[in-house]
């Protein structure tokens, strides 16, 4: 959903389903080699967020890359980042 509230910094910053589509098709081409489903479904997702990352990140304006990385972190990996706490500490020891 990260990708979808974008427009949220910038009306310009619309990315369609076929769009994607497009990289779901990309990761799905990449054929990981894996003895389990398990395993190859981890690569496949793998290779999907590293691909959807570098795709919309590209297509950003400079000035909204930082913020946009953060926001990608947050909604992919959403315990790495612990909520902030009035005085500005986090909750989480993980960050």
């Amino acid at each position: 959903m990260v990708i979808g509230e974008l427009i949220k910094i910038n009306n310009m910053y619309q990315f369609s389903l076929s769009s994607f589509v497009k990289l779901f098709k990309r990761a799905l081409e990449t054929k990981p080699q894996a003895s389990s489903t398990e395993e190859k479904l981890g690569y496949l997702s793998d290779t999907l967020i590293k691909l959807c990352f570098s795709e919309v990140g590209r297509s950003l304006f400079k000035a909204d890359r930082l913020t946009y990385s953060l926001q990608f972190v947050k909604g992919i990996f959403p315990n790495l980042i612990g909520k902030m706490e009035n005085d500005g500490k986090q909750e989480s020891k993980e960050w």
